[in-house]
């Protein structure tokens, strides 16, 4: 049965807020909070803990995990049945985030959470989602991590600052791949394949088709591929490659527009409606605009 996941558009990547153990005698539950305004990782150490969610309710076991959302009710659901310890993370994000039943759903809409993305005023290249397991197992590594965090906290602020935010993200890098690997470690070859074939081919016509007949499977798997680990399908990731290489002749070069939609694979009146849809200004603009010496 698929677990349910929470997704964060990156950049921004979520930011680490602080962290902590508590321990529980046998018959303590957890405290009850409403909508405490940040993301709450809790991990059981030992023991184990009953733990709700609004209408959902957890028994988690040794190093076993969930992540709380900042905007809902949670609480103990009854005592803990041992001597329990667990650790937990406060986190945070500034970019859109959403929480799906499962993986094929996340998929469905990650196009209208790209969007929401690209209104929420973030730039960049290419945006590279995370999604984290709503109810975890930790691994060793993970473990590893989260352990670190917390003799962290016994070291000079200005000191551990830095590195809490650092092993923080690799805990998200650790959990995310995971999760990953648990749902189709197949799907991850291919979209790195595919990726490095754009990347080698890029000024040279591709389409559905070319990509069936080098990599075997059916285009619409390719797209699901590429849309679960780049957030869009091949030839939306080609375009994005081509612009931003086009972005640099224009800034860099004295190339002609002509001459630099030619290097990039690129009909000119294709390349001059793209580049304007996804800047919102002509090739020849933004050169004029940027490139002050070329």
């Amino acid at each position: 049965m698929e677990t349910a996941v929470l997704n964060f558009m990156s950049p921004p990547i979520p930011y680490f807020v602080g962290c902590g153990n508590q321990p529980y005698a046998a018959g303590e539950r957890h405290i009850h909070r409403h909508a405490i305004g940040i993301f709450d990782i809790i991990v059981v150490a030992t023991g184990s803990l009953h733990i709700g969610e609004e209408e959902n309710r957890w028994r988690l076991g040794e190093h076993e995990g969930i992540i709380l959302r900042p905007d809902l009710y949670h609480y103990g659901v009854e005592g803990c049945e041992t001597p329990t310890e667990i650790m937990w993370i406060h986190f945070n994000t500034v970019g859109i985030w959403a929480e799906h039943q499962s993986m094929g759903e996340y998929l469905l809409r990650q196009q209208d959470m790209k969007s929401k993305h690209s209104i929420h005023g973030i730039y960049a290249s290419y945006i590279n989602p995370i999604s984290l397991p709503k109810r975890f197992r930790l691994s060793d590594k993970g473990l590893s991590l989260m352990r670190e965090l917390l003799r962290l906290q016994d070291e000079p602020r200005a000191i551990a600052a830095w590195a809490q935010q650092t092993v923080f993200q690799q805990l998200l890098q650790a959990m995310d791949c995971e999760q990953s690997l648990e749902q189709d470690l197949t799907s991850i070859r291919v979209a790195e394949k595919v990726q490095r074939f754009l990347h080698e081919r890029f000024n040279q016509p591709i389409n559905n088709g070319l990509l069936q007949e080098t990599f075997n499977f059916h285009p619409n798997y390719i797209a699901r591929c590429m849309r679960k680990q780049f957030g869009v399908t091949p030839l939306e990731y080609l375009m994005e490659h081509r612009l931003n290489i086009a972005k640099k002749m224009l800034l860099n070069t004295g190339y002609s527009i002509e001459k630099i939609a030619e290097e990039v694979g690129m009909e000119l009146s294709t390349f001059s409606n793209a580049f304007r849809k996804r800047e919102s200004v002509s090739p020849l603009n933004y050169r004029k605009k940027y490139a002050k010496h070329v």
